[in-house]
């Protein structure tokens, strides 16, 4: 069903703060900021979400939306096999790849770039703010992680959280720290910087 004018209105602002406080952070982004990219007036903002507090909410709920989407069939499909009984190595290695291919499509498109500056930078907003978009990440990607890795070798759990942990932190965190990098691969393009990065993961899970 196509959304209503109020309903784009409502999420143009959500993308401009989501843009903003993603480049910027919480408190270096004014309700006047935000309503200048999003061609709206401040009075629209205070109309939907009657604070910044209120609006930075919707915008921690609306990337929480995304890694729901991303996530959370993977997640489904762990547990699914995972209740035909225990995971052998070579399947742990299976969805630790999917969940590397995975982490891998949603860094590496531009259109997600200040989600996941977000998901990355908790002290861009206020730590209960943020608090559910962490608990989050830490249920659909640390925690799975983490137990696929100590499938693979294993290991105490906080070890395991560890490696997840750092993991997931060199993929995600690529685009913002590889730029260099990138620039080597003009010719040959993403695809095959993404595969070079996906080698470097499985080769660093085998070698545990």
């Amino acid at each position: 069903m196509p959304k209503t004018k109020g309903e784009r209105t409502r999420q143009r602002i959500i993308n401009s703060a989501r843009t903003l406080i993603g480049n910027k952070s919480y408190d270096a982004v004014t309700t006047r900021m935000i309503a200048a990219h999003a061609g709206c007036s401040q009075s629209a903002i205070a109309f939907y979400f009657t604070t910044k507090e209120n609006l930075c909410k919707c915008v921690i709920d609306d990337i929480i939306g995304y890694h729901v989407l991303y996530y959370k069939p993977l997640l489904d499909s762990l547990n699914a096999a995972e209740a035909q009984g225990p995971l052998s190595r070579g399947e742990a290695l299976r969805f630790l790849q999917m969940y590397v291919q995975m982490l891998l499509k949603v860094s590496m498109d531009p259109r997600n770039f200040c989600s996941v500056r977000l998901s990355i930078n908790s002290t861009a907003v206020p730590e209960g703010l943020y608090t559910p978009l962490g608990e989050a990440i830490r249920k659909y990607i640390t925690f799975p992680v983490a137990h696929l890795i100590s499938v693979v070798k294993p290991m105490p759990q906080n070890k395991a959280l560890v490696y997840s942990q750092g993991l997931s932190n060199a993929i995600i965190t690529f685009p913002f720290t590889g730029v260099i990098l990138k620039e080597e691969y003009r010719e040959t393009g993403d695809l095959q910087l993404q595969q070079h990065i996906l080698d470097f993961a499985l080769d660093l899970i085998e070698s545990l």
